[in-house]
């Protein structure tokens, strides 16, 4: 099973869109489906909004998947793009966050 890091540890309280990600190998190429693990860490708290974006050229940002608040091992199915990369956009009040994608074969 293959795994991509999205982002590890975000602060939860901090607004911050995360570390750019370039896909481009199976089961990670544009357009192609996988699964969406997000995460927090045990002290997490608050109504934060973690947004994960897909853009086909690293610049113009596109929500793939929004969570409002916390869902520990929230798992979803999303579409790929060449680029993307895991943000707060509501900040939490405590705790981090991180997201992976699981190619799925």
């Amino acid at each position: 099973m293959a795994t991509k890091t999205l982002g590890v540890s975000m602060p939860y309280p901090t607004l911050a869109a995360g570390t750019t990600v370039e896909l481009g190998v199976s089961p990670f190429l544009e357009g192609e489906q996988a699964t969406l693990q997000i995460t927090f860490s045990p002290d997490a708290a608050g109504a934060g909004v973690v947004k994960v974006q897909g853009s086909p050229d690293g610049t113009t940002w596109t929500d793939t998947f929004i969570l409002t608040g916390i869902a520990p091992g929230t798992a979803n199915r999303v579409y790929c793009s060449k680029y993307m990369r895991l943000g707060v956009t509501t900040a939490g009040s405590a705790g981090t966050v991180s997201a992976y994608l699981v190619g799925i074969t």
